[in-house]
């Protein structure tokens, strides 16, 4: 199987310019550069950039995926997090890390899980992985702990007996970005309904919301005012995460609600592998109920069935062949032990009489046993 890397960046709250972009063409000599995108492919060879230094210096979401099990994101979280002590409980080995500036309050969120090549499936959605990215970003700026939970998931999985983290509100009804996160990282619907059992409703959020409005009427009408005009001159997001950094700084925002579930990851595992068999089992019993009411058709009346093969098989075109054989091995099936079992056999005799020299519609016929080898 060939090599494929994709190495993506994007700049979200304000374009990379100066030295800055000068820094990121010096990371690639191939990738495809602007001030709000670095995107390269490799087919050979390795992404030999600083990452880090990178999204410090104006991207502020990352993606590194490799077919033979790479699958790393990287966010950079400029002015910290609302309440980082309740991130750190997430941070439950290496392979997830908040990495800090060597000043000021910024952060760099590290997902970095280990597979094998081979564990996951291909992963088909890389171009529109930014997008989500940089919403997902912004949902933990805001707050919301379900994009750590779900990354302490996929990270976890290397040591089976981590302790369950905090349970966050709302796992039930993950985003659209929560849910690619879980994709990207193989978490299944299986795994994400396993935890989600145990979590409390989605909070509406109206708490923060006011009590953000609350603080902004409180502040000067002269800081107001500069605010206003920041946000009217700027085109990026970066005026509005200074004016959050100060909210958090000055007030405590509500917290995400979480639960404390008594169990590791070795028992959500098992618990999803047993969601899994279930499932497997509902959805075999369905298959075997549809089959059996299609035989039952089939067995009232098989001749649409014959007449239908014999259309297919008239019209001259060997790709049809396979399919007149499968509806002929159906009105079999349906018909065994009944007065009538032979018909499907008498039919496929009497096509090979019509037709001696279609050679393809004979092999067929016999592959399928409806014919004496």
């Amino acid at each position: 199987m060939s090599e494929y890397q994709y190495v993506a960046f994007r700049a979200v709250d304000a374009p990379v310019s100066g030295d800055d972009l000068e820094f990121m063409h010096e990371q690639s000599s191939r990738a495809d550069i602007t001030p709000y995108e670095f995107t390269n492919e490799y087919h050979y060879g390795d992404f030999g950039g600083d990452a880090e230094e990178m999204l410090r210096r104006g991207y502020d979401v990352h993606v590194h995926y490799a077919s033979f099990g790479i699958r790393k994101i990287m966010i950079r979280l400029p002015h910290g997090l609302p309440h980082p002590e309740a991130a750190d409980q997430y941070l439950v080995n290496e392979s997830l890390a908040l990495t800090p500036d060597d000043s000021g309050p910024g952060l760099i969120l590290s997902i970095d899980p280990f597979f094998e090549p081979g564990d996951l499936e291909e992963y088909l959605a890389l171009p529109g992985l930014l997008d989500d990215l940089e919403a997902l970003r912004q949902e933990i700026v805001d707050g919301d702990l379900r994009p750590l939970y779900l990354a302490a998931l996929a990270v976890g999985a290397d040591d089976e007996d981590c302790p369950d983290p905090p349970l966050p509100a709302g796992m039930k009804e993950l985003s659209e970005a929560q849910l690619t996160l879980a994709a990207f990282f193989g978490i299944d619907d299986a795994m994400l309904s396993v935890v989600g059992a145990e979590s409390l409703p989605l909070p509406r959020r109206p708490g923060m919301q006011q009590a953000c409005a609350d603080w902004v009427r409180r502040q000067p009408a002269k800081q107001k005012d500069a605010w206003l005009c920041q946000l009217v001159e700027s085109t990026d997001q970066s005026v509005r995460q200074s004016i959050l950094q100060q909210y958090w700084q000055s007030e405590s925002p509500p917290s995400w609600p979480t639960t404390i579930v008594d169990r590791n990851l070795d028992q959500i595992l098992q618990a999803t592998y047993a969601v899994q068999e279930d499932r497997a089992a509902a959805l075999e019993q369905k298959q075997q109920d549809e089959w059996r009411r299609r035989l039952a058709t089939i067995a009232a009346n098989p001749m649409p069935l014959i007449r239908q093969a014999q259309k297919l098989i008239d019209s001259k075109r060997s790709s049809e062949y396979a399919e007149a054989a499968r509806l002929l091995c159906d009105v079999r099936d349906a018909l065994a032990g009944t007065d009538r079992a032979g018909l499907a056999i008498s039919e496929a005799r009497r096509l090979k009489e019509k037709y001696p020299h279609r050679r393809a519609m004979i092999a067929t016929l016999r592959q399928h046993g409806l014919l004496p080898r």
